[in-house]
């Protein structure tokens, strides 16, 4: 038989040593764990006291709208705050309620014919006022007054706006600047020669242009007419007390043309070369001839406007020295400018386009 042997392993001490104080360690964490949890589950224990986080106040902001340079309340302005939005009642007033306080907050304020406003602000109060001017918005309204007749533009006529009044210049035109945005403004436009003008608009844009269009009060072709035949009589007279008005029949600005066919004119003593020429050649044509006539005929007038006009026209001039002497006669084909001063037409431009002699 064979024989069994037993090996015998053993551990040093040092190991064995460890493994006791690893089953003593492991003891004590165990009665420590039932020990704590005996003593939480005690009814004389204290609970621990679980604090809420800290509330965010509330309150409210209100103010009143106003106009930066009046003072004026703006009522129906447009206020926003966070999400909510409200209209300034008829004294300019807003008020938003329960606004959850910050330390950035924006107003925003809108308004018609105003410039809109942000304004940032802090908010840890029950009640904030805050009020809010807003500027007004300006532009310029520009534009040219027309004669309804002919479409072109009159000049010197009066335009009014708000407290300003300019007069057109030699184009029509007229200009307004700094003229505050609204709503039922009224341009004017006025002048003796016209019928008077006035327009209600809107002005909320930077710059407006309105062209105002004029209805002539006279008829012009009927006044150059008048105008010609008080012009021939007062030749006819051969007065020299009349000398001073007919040279009021000629503006200070006039002048004849310097072409060849209109120098001969001038300088045959038919028509003055400027202003300063009138009194001197009437005088000699009355001093030299004993009849003198200027028959105007075949008159056509093309009006710029009621105060200035073009015409194509012929004119006889009819001349005797003595009464025993033959007449003499020119006859030419003429252009004749005039303009309205201080409501009285007068002569600005004389021009000779073809010229005959009869002797």
């Amino acid at each position: 038989m064979e024989s069994h042997r037993t090996t015998v392993i053993r551990f040093p001490a040092a190991d064995v040593e460890v493994s006791m104080k690893i089953k003593n360690t492991y003891r004590l964490l165990t009665i420590l764990s039932l020990t704590v949890a005996y003593v939480g589950c005690s009814e004389n224990s204290p609970v621990p006291e679980i604090q809420p986080p800290e509330t965010t106040g509330f309150g409210n902001v209100s103010g009143i709208i106003s106009d930066a340079a009046t003072g004026d309340s703006i009522p129906g302005a447009r206020v926003s705050l966070l999400d909510q939005r409200v209209e300034a009642d008829s004294d300019g007033r807003y008020v938003f309620t329960h606004i959850q306080h910050s330390d950035s907050l924006n107003l925003t304020v809108e308004a018609k014919h105003y410039d809109t406003e942000v304004r940032g602000f802090s908010f840890n109060a029950e009640n904030l006022t805050l009020d809010v001017s807003l500027e007004r918005l300006f532009g310029a309204v520009s534009g040219i007054v027309t004669d309804t007749r002919t479409g072109n533009p009159v000049p010197g006529v009066t335009v009014g706006l708000l407290d300003q009044l300019v007069t057109t210049d030699s184009n029509g035109r007229y200009n307004f600047i700094h003229i505050p945005y609204s709503e039922g403004l009224m341009l004017t436009a006025s002048d003796a020669d016209y019928q008077g003008s006035t327009h209600t608009f809107t002005l909320d844009v930077e710059r407006m242009v309105l062209k105002i269009p004029l209805r002539p009060l006279t008829n012009t072709e009927a006044e150059i007419g008048e105008f010609l035949n008080g012009f021939s009589a007062m030749i006819a007279s051969t007065d020299v007390n009349n000398l001073e008005i007919i040279q009021n029949q000629f503006s200070e600005s006039y002048r004849a043309a310097d072409d060849p066919i209109t120098r001969f004119g001038v300088e045959s003593g038919s028509i003055p070369a400027d202003y300063e020429h009138v009194i001197p050649l009437v005088t000699e044509l009355f001093q030299k001839y004993s009849v003198l006539e200027f028959q105007f005929h075949d008159i056509h007038v093309n009006a710029a406007h009621a105060r200035e006009v073009s015409t194509r026209l012929m004119l006889d001039v009819i001349s005797q020295k003595e009464p025993q002497l033959d007449m003499g006669r020119l006859s030419a084909d003429c252009r004749m400018d005039f303009s309205k001063e201080s409501s009285y037409w007068r002569i600005i431009f004389w021009q000779l386009h073809h010229v005959e002699v009869h002797l």
